[in-house]
């Protein structure tokens, strides 16, 4: 039987205590509350044990607000993570990570929805966005590797790169990155997948909001995403009153078929050609629903249950059963737009899209509720000061 030391006797040690007492010996428990005794074992502060801790495995069973710091106090003394230390939810799991955007959140959210998947291992995810690479560590002891195919572009470490720190034992999986497919939005001016090419959020808070400095994300007067800006009512448009455009988006021939077809054929083209660098493929699912669903919020965010399929073909991929009880909700529509009139005409779309952000990110409008036709492009109007 393991020897180890259990970190943490609040609710997470509790649990951890009555699932696998019979399968480890506690040695000694540390705890912020000390001086007393746990289950009869004693309870001592981190500060006076730290040379005894380096002769056990230390479990780390904290409430997830305090994970981190419990874990940056066991590197502060000279422990590693999986070597020395680990989370309580992760014993008896193999480690997978995920590597990739905000697409890789749901990814996660399915795959964690799994009791076969949950059951074998535990998901360390990390947002390129924010500047998350997993260390040398993480990738020696990692068993399922699952990537978007990003490049080594605006400091981003590529796939590539991830997949050659990774053990030879490693099961690695690549898929396809979704961001930049611009199925069904002409009128944003976006020409890649990359953040460089965002022609512009809308004009978000300005200095005078207090939480400016707070450079969210790492973007400069960006708190929140109000959408992407439309260049006909940004331009043209411009000083037009909300129910005249709304007709003009309904109503007219904004965008000829051809310019339509054209724009939807280049991104499909366009995802195929990664997907040749990929282990699991979405363009066929693409190509056979894009009509019957609305399967993209903007260019740069798919709907759920696009990521979902991605989740059930890595499920096939590691012969994992396919088990699902809940629907994962709506988390990535916060800079959702309309659908003009001429595309899906051009398209033969059948969905209808009457409202927009009826998800949990209603507050990245400005009534704080579910936006129709009109009330998005006055919130645009407003936005550009018009």
């Amino acid at each position: 039987m393991d020897k180890i030391v259990l970190y943490g006797i609040g609710l997470e040690g509790e649990k951890f205590y009555w699932r696998w007492k019979n399968d480890f010996e506690i040695i000694f428990c540390i705890d912020r509350e000390y001086n007393r005794t746990f289950h009869g074992l004693p309870v001592y502060d981190i500060s006076e044990i730290n040379e005894k801790l380096k002769e056990y495995f230390v479990v780390i069973a904290g409430a997830v607000p305090h994970r981190n710091e419990m874990a940056k106090r066991l590197e502060e003394i000279g422990l590693k993570e999986y070597v020395n230390y680990s989370f309580s939810e992760r014993i008896g799991k193999k480690l997978a990570i995920l590597y990739g955007n905000c697409h890789m959140e749901i990814l996660e959210k399915y795959l964690n929805s799994n009791p076969k998947f949950a059951g074998e291992y535990y998901i360390k995810r990390f947002f390129v966005s924010n500047g998350e690479y997993p260390n040398g560590n993480d990738l020696v002891h990692c068993s399922l590797l699952i990537g978007q195919d990003i490049w080594n572009k605006g400091g981003y470490h590529s796939i590539e790169e991830l997949k050659a720190g990774a053990s030879k034992n490693c099961l690695k999986i690549v898929i396809p990155n979704l961001y930049g497919t611009n199925l069904y939005f002409p009128q944003i001016e976006c020409v890649g997948g990359g953040i460089e090419n965002h022609k512009g959020f809308l004009k978000h808070f300005t200095e005078d909001a207090l939480g400016y400095r707070e450079n969210y994300q790492g973007r400069k007067n960006a708190i929140i995403n109000i959408g992407f800006l439309d260049v006909n009512i940004n331009t043209i448009w411009n000083g037009l009153n909300a129910e005249i455009i709304k007709d003009k988006i309904e109503n007219e021939i904004v965008y000829e078929k051809e310019v339509v077809v054209k724009t939807f054929n280049q991104a499909i083209q366009k995802l195929k050609k990664r997907e040749n660098k990929c282990d699991i493929i979405i363009s066929d699912y693409i190509l056979e629903h894009y009509q019957q669903k609305q399967l993209f919020y903007d260019p740069y965010h798919p709907i759920e249950e696009v990521i979902c399929e991605k989740g059930r073909r890595i499920l096939k991929h590691l012969g994992i059963e396919i088990i699902e009880y809940d629907r994962i909700g709506r988390f990535l529509d916060g800079a959702e737009i309309f659908i003009y009139g001429c595309v899906k005409q051009a398209l033969n779309l059948q969905f209808k899209q009457d409202y927009i952000r009826i998800g949990v990110n209603r507050n990245y409008t400005l009534r704080r509720i579910p936006m129709c036709l009109e009330e998005w492009i006055e919130d645009c109007l407003r936005w550009n000061g018009v």
